[in-house]
């Protein structure tokens, strides 16, 4: 293989701490780590989380690219819609891959240019969004898939989404899986997981969702499990941004009687997410519409049961090993809850069966299937 020069939308990585963030930050770490003999281009328009910049500069074949024109950093929107472009034509670039939704207006035709399309929530509910953000989502999305060589969709769900929507372009569309941190895969010892569980103020027994709060989680029909579930002690930690929608849900809590046994995480550091999710009883994770379902696969590294929505792309996210349930159904997700609080040989067959599973999510395999396509292969 030729040496390549790549750049990739690197405004995530560089500012985002969660979802998109983590995404992003994941996949260059693969490419970089897989493929030295590359040289990579990240592009962002600032630097909020110093510690990745210092992680990804330790390494000689990767550059960061920022605006220095004091306008583009009032205006960081316009450089990555259109000075982007330029500066890639002047680096003379042979891939441009933009890791979230969108690409900037000008590459060179020479460029050979990636989107990667997460979900396609904002065409399909909109319950949760205002109209700004409607129009410029969608905006965004279908100039993206427009302008792209190729379309990189994080799961089959995705792709059957965006062939719905924009059926002219399926024949772009590759479907390559998102790598989860190594930090996941390792075991943390007891000592830790009890002094973040003190950190935090969690008491064990505990299921955890990791995600947004938004009504599309479905966390309320957790709630309403665990008003079923009163007599059973099983406490609830959810680990997310906060949000208007969480207060309704404290509310809903302290109505119905089980506000003490329900904990919501705004700040959660990184390091700690590991220790958290390990000593769990479970990871829940009832959403009812996603592009994909990282929280399942990173309950599969943690080695900790799963409780997931069935069918879609959950399923393709977790394999044979989580125990998928109705979750519009308050009762079944008790059933569930029930399940893994008496432990069975069921449980642990599961367990690993999911680690079996996970090798489509190795870091080594998710830049090979991106190399394949930044080589139109």
């Amino acid at each position: 293989m030729n040496t390549l020069r790549i750049g990739l939308d690197a405004k995530r990585a560089f500012c985002n701490a969660t979802g998109l963030g983590n995404y992003s930050r994941n996949i260059i770490r693969s490419l970089v780590l897989h493929y030295p003999q590359h040289s990579f281009f990240l592009f962002t328009p600032e630097i909020k989380l110093t510690s990745f910049y210092e992680e990804i500069t330790s390494y000689p074949h990767v550059s960061i690219i920022t605006p220095k024109q004091f306008f583009y950093r009032i205006f960081p929107w316009y450089w990555r819609s259109h000075t982007v472009a330029k500066l890639a034509n002047n680096l003379s670039l042979d891939v441009y891959h933009g890791l979230s939704h969108e690409l900037p207006a000008g590459l060179n035709k020479k460029i050979h240019s990636v989107v990667t399309i997460h979900d396609m929530i904002i065409f399909k509910d909109v319950s949760f969004q205002n109209l700004f953000d409607i129009i410029s989502y969608r905006r965004k999305i279908r100039i993206a898939i427009r302008r792209a060589n190729q379309i990189i969709a994080i799961s089959n769900q995705t792709k059957n989404d965006i062939n719905t929507f924009f059926p002219a372009f399926a024949s772009k569309i590759r479907v390559v899986y998102q790598p989860i941190d190594e930090r996941f895969y390792r075991r943390v010892p007891e000592s830790v997981k009890e002094s973040v569980l003190k950190q935090y103020n969690i008491q064990k027994p505990y299921l955890i969702q990791v995600g947004s709060i938004q009504l599309r989680k479905n966390i309320q029909q957790v709630l309403m499990a665990l008003y079923l579930l009163k007599d059973v002690m099983i406490h609830y930690v959810v680990v997310g941004k906060s949000s208007r929608y969480q207060r309704s849900l404290e509310e809903y809590a302290r109505n119905f009687g089980i506000a003490n046994r329900i904990k919501f995480l705004n700040h959660v550091s990184d390091d700690d997410l590991p220790a958290l999710y390990q000593a769990s009883a479970a990871v829940i994770y009832p959403s009812l519409m996603e592009g994909f379902g990282l929280p399942i696969v990173e309950g599969l590294a943690s080695e900790v049961p799963v409780i997931a929505t069935q069918g879609g792309c959950f399923e393709e996210a977790g394999g044979a090993a989580p125990m998928y349930v109705d979750s519009t159904s308050e009762h079944a997700i008790a059933a569930a809850i029930i399940h893994i609080l008496n432990p069975t040989h069921d449980l642990y067959s599961r367990i690993i069966t999911g680690k079996e599973y996970l090798k489509k999510f190795a870091s080594s395999s998710v830049a090979e299937s991106l190399m394949q396509v930044y080589t139109m292969k």
